[in-house]
């Protein structure tokens, strides 16, 4: 973060939330704590910054930093459901205004990132129309949450740009919900960068995954083993094995990282 304030001093910051992500450099979350708000406590008094107030360590920031905070969270949204083609309808209020929302992208992970945007773009002024166009109309990145229907008929949601103890509850929190009915089948990939305890959070994710009830989980890589039973060393080994249990009544989630490779394993699968 240093390098990037030594580059350029913004008027305007926002963070959604605060993870154990990339604690291989940063030791634990307060370490990400500390690094992430070095953006909002290097605003000028006349900026803002954008907050999600659901997070503890960021609600630790009230009063502390120079410049004034907007709050965002879960009380501002309701009525959260997924469409028919994918996409996640929402309400959520700004400054008491019900703005309703499609966003085009799937989960309720996006709507922090959604609410974050159309906050700071309220603040700027621009009107709730704009907002709502906007949110309506952007283009995801690839591999993230994107879903389609394979040949084989099966659904795949394809969450594989990047992997953390948090993101993979979430998707995993997908996966049991868009699955009822059908049978589930989560392809795992190792979570990078977790430093001491990296064994730990992986079995941690083991245990969410029983309990969700997940039915079929296929690890890969050197730490997916303390998630799953079944594990490959890379996704080129895994590929028949996923490819045999793939059918019309099955929902698979790929969540891993594109160092494992499982955005190539998305491809093969079509």
């Amino acid at each position: 973060m240093d390098f990037y304030l030594w580059l350029v001093r913004p008027d305007i910051g926002i963070i959604t939330n605060v993870y154990p992500t990339h604690t291989l450099n940063f030791k634990d979350e307060k370490g990400v704590f500390r690094e992430k708000t070095k953006l909002v406590k290097e605003l000028p008094p006349q900026g803002f910054a954008v907050l999600n107030e659901d997070n503890l360590y960021l609600k630790e920031l009230k009063g502390k930093i120079k410049s004034p905070i907007i709050w965002f969270g879960k009380r501002f949204s309701r009525n959260i459901c997924y469409t028919s083609d994918f996409k996640t309808s929402l309400e959520f209020f700004l400054e008491g205004r019900l703005l309703k929302v499609r966003l085009p992208v799937l989960g309720k992970q996006f709507i922090e990132n959604a609410q974050a945007a159309a906050f700071a773009a309220n603040a700027l002024g621009i009107s709730v129309s704009k907002i709502v166009k906007g949110l309506e109309n952007f283009n995801s990145q690839d591999h993230r949450m994107a879903v389609k229907k394979l040949r084989s008929g099966a659904i795949l949601i394809d969450d594989s740009y990047n992997n953390n103890p948090v993101a993979a509850k979430r998707a995993i929190d997908l996966l049991s919900e868009l699955s009822v009915g059908k049978k589930s089948i989560l392809v795992f990939g190792d979570m990078l960068e977790l430093g001491k305890k990296e064994v730990d959070y992986h079995r941690e994710i083991g245990k969410y995954v029983r309990k969700k009830g997940i039915d079929l989980v296929i690890g890969i890589g050197q730490f997916s083993s303390y998630v799953s039973r079944i594990n490959f060393k890379n996704w080129e080994d895994a590929l028949p094995t996923i490819k045999s249990f793939l059918d019309k009544d099955c929902v698979i989630l790929v969540k891993g990282s594109r160092f494992v490779g499982l955005d190539c394993l998305v491809d093969a699968l079509d």
